[in-house]
């Protein structure tokens, strides 16, 4: 018999506040280990939203966002570091 047989079977004799009790631990353990649920398919369409989204803001601060010399020119070049 395996874990998960095992698991049902049991779950199966237990009266219903008690299933309710081991769902609600199943729950807490799938968000506390954040287990991926989504299907491939689902997965795929995030990704494609994320890819879309990302494209869609290229170029969004080409005139405002200053460059890495703008940025660092009030720096000094060897700055001390603070000690742990």
């Amino acid at each position: 018999m395996t874990e998960v047989e095992e698991i049902n079977e049991i779950v199966r004799s237990l009266p219903d506040d008690r299933v309710q009790e081991v769902l609600l631990f199943a729950r807490t353990v799938l968000k506390k280990h954040e287990l991926d649920t989504d299907t491939p398919e689902e997965k795929a369409a995030q990704q494609a939203e994320w890819h879309e989204l990302v494209q869609s803001m290229a170029g969004a601060w080409a005139d405002q966002y200053p460059d890495l010399e703008e940025i660092r020119a009030g720096e000094v070049a060897d700055a001390p570091r603070e000690h742990l």
